[in-house]
């Protein structure tokens, strides 16, 4: 019978770690696409105003609008400037979520290669002892047979 792996809850504890980790990582991620999201349609909206502009520059002009135009680019410009900075934060947490999950990942990877080092000691051990009573056995059978 196989002696039990002595770390198997130290192992589960750290596979968990390691997933939520990956979870962490996975979250920031999804924060980043949104924000990627975001800034494109502020890029979208921005082109359109420029159309409207072109539109309100030409024949006669529509101050109004023109201005109007401006104004709102302005703030679209803000607005990506403002995601832009949210990106970079979220790009900077996720480098130092993606650290945190290969350092957890090294964790599970070496009590995995212990748990296989003892299963292979273990293994060993279970073979030494069959070939033991198999020898034990083939010299009773020995004496046995000089017996008969």
């Amino acid at each position: 019978m196989a002696a039990p792996f002595r770390l198997a809850t130290v192992l589960r504890l750290r596979e968990r770690e390691r997933d939520r980790a990956a979870q962490d990582l996975d979250q920031v991620q999804r924060a980043i696409a949104i924000v990627d999201e975001r800034a494109n349609e502020i890029q979208t909206e921005h082109r359109r105003m420029d159309l409207e502009r072109q539109e309100a520059s030409q024949g006669q002009v529509a101050i109004h609008r023109l201005l109007d135009a401006q104004r709102y680019q302005l703030i679209l410009l803000g607005q990506l400037q403002h995601v832009s900075q949210q990106r970079q934060q979220l790009v900077q947490e996720k480098e130092r979520r993606e650290k945190i999950l290969v350092t957890k990942q090294q964790a599970v990877k070496t009590l995995e290669k212990l748990k296989e080092k003892h299963q292979e000691e273990d293994r060993l051990v279970q073979q030494l002892r069959q070939q033991s009573r198999i020898d034990e056995w083939s010299v009773v059978r020995e004496a046995h047979r000089r017996n008969l």
